[in-house]
């Protein structure tokens, strides 16, 4: 999914300091989805934070 936005817009590297002072935005949906789908169970139910601590 998305959309690739590199035929109409030039790359440019920069760095954190860029950024400083300034409001983006970061679509994490995907990677979000994921990770918890990644952090079930056997049974593919919720892991419980009590039993991540247990061992």
């Amino acid at each position: 999914m998305g959309v690739d936005l590199g035929e109409i817009i030039q790359r440019k590297r920069i760095s954190l300091d860029d950024l400083s002072g300034k409001t983006i935005a970061i679509d994490a949906y995907n990677a979000l989805y994921q990770f918890l789908a990644v952090i079930r169970g056997e049974k593919g139910e919720r892991i419980k934070w009590e039993s991540i601590f247990e061992g």
